[in-house]
C-alpha cells in the first residue's frame, strides 16, 4: 500500500474547494468531491443522497460522511470517478482494496476498467497477473470475473512457486489444494519428458540442436561423464519442480548441452540427446497445453465425510424412546431419548440450561423436543461418547471434526481429554487419524489450541505423502498452506544436498581404469531421478534411504563390470546423514499459532 498522508486533516489530492461534498477516511483524512460525481458513477452514493439527509451523512466539513476505508485507499478509489484525472491507471498494490470498494459503493466503471487493464497486461505479459497471479485469482473469485479467474489459473500452473507461497491472500484452502493438482499434473507431463532422456544414450549423430560434436557409439563415457550428466539432469529436475513450464525446460537444456566433460573432452555428456523431431514436438505439445485455458468450473466440490443419516426413520435406533427422559431433534428431523441427569452432569452447557426455567423451545418432551443445528449423524456420535452404558467410546476418524465442533459448541470437555489420548496414543504407535489426515488433525488442533496435538501434526505434515495435504478437503486458513509447504521444502533442500554428494561421487568401477559405458550413464541418471522426484513426494529417511538400500543392487546389464548405484559415499558419512535426518524429525517444529491463522 502507498503511505497514507494521515497526518494531514486534509488530502493534497482532493483539498477544500475541490467538491462539495466531504468523506472522511477511517484514518481521519478528509476528502472532497463533487456531489453529482458521486451519484453519477455510484449507486449507492445516488440512493443515498435521495434519502433526506442525517446528521452522519450531510457531508460537511462539520459532520463529513465517514467511511471504513483508509486513505490511501479512499484516495485511489476518488481517482477512479474523478473526470480530471486523464489517465486513471490502476495501482497493484491496492487493487485488491480498490475493487472492494468498487463493490461495496457499486461502481461498475472500475470493475470495467480493471478487466481492460487485464486483457491488455496479459497481451503484454505483464502487471498484476504475472507479478501475482494468486492475487488476481483472489479479486476473480470475489467478483466473478470468470475470464481473469482463467487467467490466473492458467499462470499459477506454470509460474515460480514463490509467487504461490509468498503472496498472502485469503483464498480459500481447496483453491491451494486444486492448484497443486493442476501443477502436480504439469510437472509429470514434464518428468516423462526427462524419462526419455535419461534413458537416451549419445547415438553418434549430430546433435538435434546442431552440435558440431559427434560420437561413435562403441566409445564409452568417462566417469566424469556419468556424474555430469546426472547433474545436469537433476538439476533439470529442480528447475521444473520450481517452474513448470516450457520455457524454463527449454533454457535449462539449451544451456545442458554446451556442457562438454573435462575429463575425456570426447563425449558431450548434455541432456539433450534426443532427436529434433522428437523435441520440436515435445515443444508444440508443452505450448498448446499452456496456451489452453482451464475450464470454467475448477473448483472441486466438497463432500462431508460423514455417514450416511437415519435421516429416514424418525427415531433413532441407538436412542429410543424410553432410553432417557430428555428428548433431542436433529436439524433433518431424528429424534433421541437421553437421560437429562447425564447431558447436565458431562455438558455445562445442558447444566446452566436446566438450571433456567423451561420453555416452549427446551422442554425436551416429545411434542416438545429441543431442536439442535446438528444433523443426526453427529448428534448420535456426540451422545455416545457421554454415554455411561457405552463401555469403549472410540472416536471415529470420519466424524471427528463434526464431534470435537460439538464438544466445543455445548462444553463437553471429556470429549476433548479422550480425543488428546486418543492423539498421543496414536503418535506413539505411528498409526490412526495423525497419520491418515494429518491435515485434518491440524485443523482440530487449531480450532480448539490443542498445541501438542498440532505440533504432532506438522511434524507428520513435514514428510508425509504430498497427497494427505493434497487431497485432504479440510477447510485451514491459505497461510497455514504457506506454511507448511515452506518447512517441506527446508526439508526437501537437506535430502537433495545429499542427493548432490552423492551425485558427484564417482561410480565404484573394478578395475578402476575401466571406463563407464553409455548404458551406465543413463541407468545411474534414472536412479538418481527416481531418488529425487521420490523425496519430492514424501521428503523423510525413510524414502531416501529405502531407495539408496536397493539402489546399490542395479548392476548395468551392458558391462556388468561396474556397479552404478547411488551409495558410493564412505559409511561414516552415511550413517552421519541417518542420524541428522532421524534427529530432525524426531524434533517438534515450533508452533506459531498467532501465524497461522
Amino acid at each position: 500500500m502507498p503511505p497514507s498522508n494521515s497526518r494531514k486533516k486534509t488530502s493534497e489530492r482532493f483539498p477544500a474547494g475541490y467538491g462539495d461534498f466531504v468523506l472522511k477516511s477511517s484514518d481521519g483524512v478528509l476528502f472532497h468531491f463533487s456531489r453529482h460525481i458521486l451519484a453519477y458513477m455510484s449507486d449507492f452514493f445516488r440512493g443515498m443522497f435521495e434519502l433526506p439527509a442525517t446528521a452522519k451523512n450531510q457531508g460537511t466539513e462539520a459532520n463529513p460522511l465517514v467511511l471504513a476505508e483508509t486513505a490511501a485507499v479512499l484516495e485511489m478509489f476518488l481517482k477512479q470517478m474523478d473526470p480530471k484525472n486523464l489517465t486513471p491507471t490502476i495501482d497493484h498494490t491496492t487493487a485488491i482494496e480498490l475493487l472492494e470498494m468498487a463493490r461495496k459503493y457499486q461502481v461498475q466503471t472500475i470493475l470495467d476498467r480493471f478487466q481492460t487493464t487485464l486483457r491488455r497486461e496479459r497481451d503484454q505479459r505483464t502487471g498484476l497477473l504475472f507479478a501475482r497471479p494468486l492475487a488476481m485469482l483472489y479479486i476473480a473469485l470475489q467478483h466473478d470475473i470468470e475470464i481473469a479467474g482463467k487467467w490466473a489459473l492458467q499462470q499459477l500452473i506454470q509460474c515460480s512457486s514463490n509467487l504461490i507461497e509468498n503472496d498472502e491472500v485469503a483464498i480459500p484452502a481447496k483453491t491451494f489444494q486444486y492448484i497443486h493438482r493442476l501443477r502436480k499434473e504439469r510437472i509429470r507431463k514434464f518428468q516423462a519428458y526427462m524419462d526419455v532422456i535419461a534413458k537416451t544414450t549419445t547415438t553418434g549423430r549430430r546433435d538435434p540442436m546442431n552440435s558440431l560434436d559427434t560420437v561413435p557409439f562403441s566409445i564409452t563415457r568417462c566417469e566424469r561423464c556419468v556424474t555430469l550428466r546426472s547433474e545436469l539432469l537433476l538439476q533439470l529436475e529442480r528447475i521444473i519442480e520450481k517452474s513448470p513450464n516450457w520455457r524454463t525446460f527449454n533454457g535449462a537444456c539449451a544451456l545442458a548441452i554446451n556442457k562438454k566433460c573435462q575429463s575425456c573432452n570426447r563425449v558431450k555428456p548434455g541432456v539433450i540427446d534426443v532427436p529434433r523431431s522428437q523435441y520440436a514436438r515435445w515443444a508444440n505439445e508443452m505450448q498448446e497445453l499452456e496456451n489452453n485455458l482451464p475450464s470454467s468450473s475448477p473448483f472441486p466440490r466438497h463432500f462431508e465425510k460423514m455417514p450416511p443419516s437415519s435421516s429416514k426413520k424418525k427415531t433413532s435406533e441407538r436412542f429410543p424412546a424410553g432410553y432417557g427422559d430428555f428428548v433431542l431433534k436433529s436439524s433433518d428431523g431424528v429424534v433421541f431419548h437421553f437421560s437429562r441427569s447425564i447431558l447436565a452432569y458431562m455438558s455445562d452447557f445442558f447444566r446452566g440450561m436446566f438450571e433456567l426455567p423451561a420453555t416452549e423451545k427446551n422442554q425436551g418432551t416429545a411434542r416438545k423436543p429441543l431442536v439442535l443445528t446438528e444433523t443426526a449423524a453427529a448428534i448420535e456420535v456426540f451422545l455416545q461418547q457421554i454415554d455411561p452404558k457405552n463401555p469403549t467410546p472410540t472416536i471415529d476418524h470420519d466424524t471427528v471434526i463434526e464431534l470435537l465442533e460439538m464438544a466445543r459448541k455445548y462444553q463437553v470437555q471429556t470429549i476433548f481429554d479422550r480425543f488428546q489420548i486418543m492423539m498421543r496414543r496414536e503418535h506413539d504407535q505411528y498409526t490412526g487419524l495423525l497419520f491418515s489426515r494429518p491435515l485434518a488433525v491440524l485443523y482440530i488442533a487449531m480450532q480448539h489450541d490443542l498445541e501438542m496435538v498440532g505440533k504432532w501434526a506438522l511434524q507428520e505434515l513435514m514428510q508425509c505423502s504430498s497427497r494427505r495435504i493434497e487431497n485432504d478437503e479440510v477447510e485451514i486458513p491459505a497461510k497455514t498452506f504457506q506454511y507448511i509447504h515452506r518447512l517441506r521444502r527446508e526439508r526437501l533442500r537437506k535430502l537433495q544436498a545429499y542427493i548432490d554428494v552423492i551425485t558427484k561421487s564417482n561410480t565404484t568401477v573394478d578395475p578402476p581404469s575401466v571406463t563407464t559405458c553409455a548404458r551406465c550413464s543413463t541407468l545411474r541418471s534414472e536412479l538418481l531421478l527416481h531418488l529425487e522426484r521420490s523425496i519430492e513426494k514424501n521428503p523423510n529417511w525413510s524414502t531416501f534411504n529405502g531407495i539408496c538400500i536397493l539402489a546399490p543392487d542395479k548392476k548395468c546389464p551392458q558391462c556388468r563390470k561396474v556397479k552404478p548405484g547411488l551409495i558410493d559415499v564412505p559409511k561414516s558419512q552415511y550413517a552421519q546423514w541417518a542420524k541428522e535426518m532421524r534427529d530432525l524429525e524426531e524434533s517438534l517444529p515450533p508452533w506459531p499459532i498467532a501465524y497461522l491463522t
